[in-house]
């Protein structure tokens, strides 16, 4: 199946989307709610001191919750097709009881907490999955009710470059996309750096990034985001660089 050739395209993977009613089709890669600062798989309620169960997987900082229960692989890209719904506590299960005043001994970012820890541009807590009752229930998760893996998108890293290729239906050739390369230093307190372009795509396409560049120390390239809007909807591709093949 190929993910360009569907009659229509609603992929909403930006932060604050709204709920929509039609069928939403997302291409993403998977990450496994493990535990670790940014993918909590539990939640700590600070009012109550109450633990609960949370989701397994999550895409782009969003909760993905399984109609069909299936094990993913976190170096996939999946394509998955459901709806945006409003409040995680729905998905919960209540497992114990937990320490609402438990520090967080590591030393972390701001921007490496999950979604779940702020709550009105504030940071309810520096401990992943410490949060609020009433920040849950706002929040939205998606339903898949499809999943499959997703091949057709392939990464290589090649003379010091990350090199995506794509092959588009002819019906997108010339398509606009938004490219969002992610770059992190690798010296003293980690400083990310984004850079912003648009690019028109061809039918046939590969996109070249450089793996590292100098500015007052290194800094390596993490991640790219392509961004697009298609008819009455997004396409989203987030990939890191971590899954691209060594040639």
């Amino acid at each position: 199946m190929n993910f360009f050739n569907f009659k229509y395209f609603i992929v909403l993977g930006l932060l604050g989307s709204k709920i929509f009613s039609n069928e939403i089709i997302i291409l993403s890669n998977i990450q496994e709610n493990n535990g670790t600062v940014g993918n909590p798989s539990e939640y700590c309620i600070l009012e109550t001191g109450k633990k609960y169960r949370g989701f397994h997987y999550r895409i782009f900082g969003k909760n993905l919750f399984l109609e069909n229960s299936v094990q993913l692989k976190a170096n996939k890209i999946y394509l998955i097709k459901g709806y945006w719904k409003k409040d995680l506590t729905k998905q919960l299960k209540e497992i114990g009881t937990c320490n609402p005043k438990e520090v967080e001994n590591l030393q972390i970012r701001s921007d490496w907490l999950p979604e779940e820890n702020y709550f009105q541009k504030k940071i309810l807590s520096w401990k992943s999955g410490q949060t609020t009752w009433e920040r849950l229930k706002e929040l939205e998760y998606f339903h898949a009710k499809h999943i499959e893996e997703y091949n057709s998108f392939e990464c290589h890293l090649k003379n010091e470059k990350a090199i995506f290729s794509l092959e588009l239906d002819k019906s997108f050739k010339n398509l606009k996309i938004k490219v969002i390369s992610h770059y992190e230093s690798t010296r003293g307190k980690p400083k990310p750096k984004y850079f912003s372009k648009k690019v028109r795509l061809q039918r046939k396409n590969e996109l070249e990034f450089p793996l590292k560049f100098i500015d007052k120390g290194r800094y390596n390239l993490q991640e790219i985001s392509l961004q697009a809007t298609i008819r009455n909807g997004i396409i989203y591709i987030h990939y890191p660089v971590r899954l691209c093949t060594k040639n």
